[in-house]
């Protein structure tokens, strides 16, 4: 499994996602360093990510690196919307706001993984409160584009965010990570049909990017930056249309990759001049990550034997590569 895992995960170590980091920052790509590891129950689990997460941080600080963070609020034992509650009614918030609070002060951008579909509504809520409670000049989050429970419906969707961004801080962002999403459901819970699943990927791109030039023609604020995660050529293609048609700085939006895909396309991004990030899985825990990717689809075992190219300097552009296949 390892042989296959390793095209994915940086390595087991803090160290090794950094290296990985620095490599890319060398071609110009933005990192996010994600500490794998979800579902902690018991205390020493959430110190243990608590002290993971400081070390990342310093590391990124200390080797000055241009990596964001992502981490996962079940990594800290909030794993329903009971413990949401929960946690906000606290007197103590040591361990997660610790570690926003060391992100912030190191100038790190933090972001919160997609979970499984149960956890959306307390990550929205988490979001909420920790917007108004603690003003961080950036908190990100992710929204995964495959349920279809009411609560994943494009009109609840355009009734939240308009209603979140109202409430953001003058000084403050919120980021959106749009995904297709990776757990494995029933066939009622999430859609399954290729089509549809594009479509309405695309629909959300263009409801946000749409949402970026409403903001901008009221001025140069706009209070939310938009993570476009996929590594569909399709679907790329689709998100530099929006972003041309709408006119949208590329300061307001970038793509974003996992780990050891699509390299060559990453590659070709940057040199035409796209904002890309590339998310760095590592940690001991890395198994389960990789089981996930293959359960959310088998032809991921072959990925690892799969060409995609490489991550590199492409000093040929444009002449003599083409960025995607019309």
């Amino acid at each position: 499994m390892w042989h296959m895992a390793k095209r994915f995960i940086a390595g087991e170590r803090t160290l090794d996602g950094l290296r990985v980091a620095q490599k890319l920052n060398g071609f110009s790509m933005h990192a996010i360093l994600d500490h794998l590891g979800e579902e902690v129950t018991g205390r020493e689990g959430i110190e243990d990510a608590v002290q993971s997460y400081e070390d990342l941080v310093e590391g990124i600080a200390a080797q000055k690196c241009n990596a964001d963070t992502s981490l996962k609020l079940s990594q800290f034992g909030i794993r329903s919307s009971h413990a949401v509650r929960q946690f906000i009614n606290r007197s103590d918030h040591s361990d997660l706001f610790h570690i926003l609070h060391l992100m912030n002060f190191r100038g790190i951008r933090p972001w919160l993984d997609a979970e499984r579909l149960a956890m959306r509504d307390p990550q929205w809520q988490f979001v909420q409160y920790v917007i108004k409670k603690l003003k961080l000049p950036f908190l990100g989050t992710a929204f995964q584009a495959y349920g279809v429970s009411p609560y994943d419906s494009m009109e609840f969707f355009k009734a939240v965010i308009p209603s979140l961004l109202g409430q953001i801080p003058s000084q403050c962002t919120l980021g959106i990570r749009l995904c297709l999403g990776a757990y494995r459901y029933s066939e009622s819970d999430i859609i399954r049909n290729k089509k549809e699943l594009h479509a309405r990927y695309c629909e959300l791109l263009k409801y946000f990017f749409e949402h970026i030039a409403v903001f901008l023609e009221g001025g140069p604020r706009v209070p939310f930056y938009l993570e476009c995660a996929s590594h569909d050529p399709a679907r790329i293609e689709a998100a530099l249309r929006y972003a041309e048609d709408y006119d949208i700085p590329k300061e307001h939006y970038r793509l974003a990759f996992l780990y050891g895909r699509q390299q060559s396309i990453a590659s070709h991004l940057v040199k035409q001049g796209v904002n890309v990030a590339v998310y760095i899985p590592f940690g001991a825990e890395w198994s389960p990550y990789i089981l996930r990717r293959i359960v959310e689809n088998p032809a991921h075992v072959l990925l690892p034997f799969k060409r995609e190219g490489t991550y590199h300097d492409c000093r040929s552009w444009p002449d003599e590569c083409t960025l995607l296949k019309s």
